[in-house]
């Protein structure tokens, strides 16, 4: 799943009385530590945040593309 994903499925759940402060504090602790470490101080909007955690997560974690690939094809 990538972190935009994982973001609208917060974001989904999340009633009205949650702020935003909170879904990223949540959103960040799912977040691989290297991606984390990269947004934690941050002060870009949440939606910003999660395209910017996509690149770094497609930039960094090339193995898990592959086998994403890999249990496509079985």
């Amino acid at each position: 799943m990538k972190p935009s994903q994982l973001l609208h499925k917060l974001k989904t759940v999340a009633t009205s009385d949650i702020s935003e402060n909170l879904i990223k504090t949540l959103w960040l602790e799912k977040l691989p530590e290297l991606i984390k470490t990269i947004l934690v101080d941050s002060d870009e909007n949440l939606d910003k945040l999660a395209v910017m955690a996509d690149k770094i997560s497609y930039m960094r974690l090339p193995e898990q593309r592959f086998l994403q690939l890999e249990n496509l094809r079985t």
